[in-house]
């Protein structure tokens, strides 16, 4: 009997009632004061819900910003977390409840967790909003993460125009360049429209970058520089133009054989 498969009266408001408490209780998770091990217990947990639950991503975004860079980079990628009490501790209830959210090294990777777009466009929103001249190492490394799961899509296309001159940027600070050279060199081999377009940002970066700025920032450039032209096209002319607009005294710098190669 077609009328004994419908719902009861009231069954849809029980479903969006239930819905919503459950978003109320993750989000006092994520944004609650808690030890760094408890808060990447509730960001794990919540990274599948993000597509579904998108009034969840600024506060799942701000709980994993809020980790120390090492406790970020171990979560992303399922390494052993320093201090980590055993699974069945209360605190980890919420992840550990999860299937195979937790083992005996440390939680699952966060990168296998989470839906990528979504939490690609949640950090690009975070970033926007945030009015940042700079990001932080925890950005950087939240960026590469995703680099890794970037597809050529339009909406994978609409995140790289959004962080693209932040990654640029980055290249001029120590703590993240290597970091930043690396999400950059990723997006290129997928995106490679989107980052030629790039390439005038990259110039300024050069400029902030050499003579004076600390090794670790020229070296991030020099590779960046080396992996685009093995990228091949389109970047050939596009990093033909860069360098053409460059000062000719960044000629007597590191970035001399680079210039040399791309004006013969």
């Amino acid at each position: 009997d077609p009328a004994q498969a419908q719902p009861p009266p009231g069954a849809a408001a029980v479903r969006a009632n239930a819905a919503a408490e459950v978003e109320r209780v993750l989000l006092d998770l994520l944004g609650a004061p808690a030890p760094p091990h408890v808060k990447a217990s509730h960001a794990l947990a919540a990274a599948p819900l993000v597509e579904v639950h998108p009034q969840l991503q600024a506060a799942w975004v701000g709980c994993l910003l809020a980790l120390p860079p090492e406790l970020l980079a171990a979560l992303l990628t399922g390494a052993p977390l320093p201090g980590l009490p055993p699974p069945h501790c209360a605190p980890f209830s919420l992840a550990a409840a999860r299937e195979g959210a937790i083992s005996p090294g440390g939680f699952k990777p966060l990168s296998r967790a989470w839906p990528p777009l979504p939490a690609a466009r949640a950090l690009a929103a975070h970033i926007a909003s945030s009015g940042l001249d700079q990001l932080t190492p925890q950005h950087v490394v939240l960026a590469l993460a995703l680099a890794n799961d970037a597809e050529r899509s339009s909406g994978w296309s609409e995140w790289v125009v959004a962080i693209k001159d932040f990654l640029l940027v980055s290249l001029a600070d120590e703590r993240v360049a290597p970091v930043s050279a690396q999400a950059c060199a990723l997006l290129a081999n997928v995106l490679r429209e989107d980052m030629v377009a790039a390439l005038p940002t990259l110039g300024n970066a050069l400029r902030m970058v050499f003579p004076n700025a600390p090794e670790a920032c020229q070296r991030a450039c020099l590779d960046l520089l080396a992996r685009l032209e093995e990228a091949g096209e389109p970047f050939p002319a596009g990093l033909r133009q860069l360098a053409a607009a460059l000062p000719p005294e960044l000629g007597e710098t590191e970035l001399g054989p680079f210039l040399a190669r791309m004006r013969t």
